[in-house]
C-alpha cells in the first residue's frame, strides 16, 4: 500500500520514531489506526447512550414512566441475576458495564 502524507504528518511520524516512542513509521501508523478504531467504538457507544436517553425522555413525556420503588428495584436486580445465571447477554447500557467499555 502506498500512502501520501502531508509534510506535517510526515514530521509527526518522524518525531515519534526519533524520540524512541516507536520503532518505525509502520508502528506509528498502526497505533494511530488502533486509536481511531477506539474512538469510533466510543462514538458508537455514545450515540447508543444518547438514543437510549432520548427514548427514555420521550417515554416519560408520553406518561409511560413508572416510579422506581425499592420493590421494583429488587425485582429488576433479581431479573438481572437470573439472566446472568442463565448466561444471557445483558445490554451494557443496562448493566452499567457501558462505562467500562473501551
Amino acid at each position: 500500500m502506498d500512502l501520501t502524507l502531508s509534510p506535517e504528518f510526515e514530521r509527526m511520524i518522524r518525531e515519534k520514531v526519533e524520540t524512541g516512542e516507536f520503532r518505525d513509521a509502520s508502528e506509528v501508523i498502526s497505533e494511530a489506526l488502533r486509536l481511531l478504531a477506539k474512538y469510533e467504538d466510543e462514538l458508537r457507544y455514545k450515540r447508543a447512550l444518547e438514543a437510549a436517553l432520548a427514548e427514555g425522555i420521550a417515554s416519560l413525556d408520553r406518561g409511560e414512566g413508572v416510579e422506581l420503588t425499592d420493590e421494583l428495584w429488587d425485582q429488576l436486580m433479581a431479573e438481572g441475576e437470573e439472566m446472568a445465571a442463565r448466561g444471557d447477554p445483558i445490554d451494557p447500557l443496562i448493566s452499567g458495564e457501558f462505562w467500562k467499555l473501551p
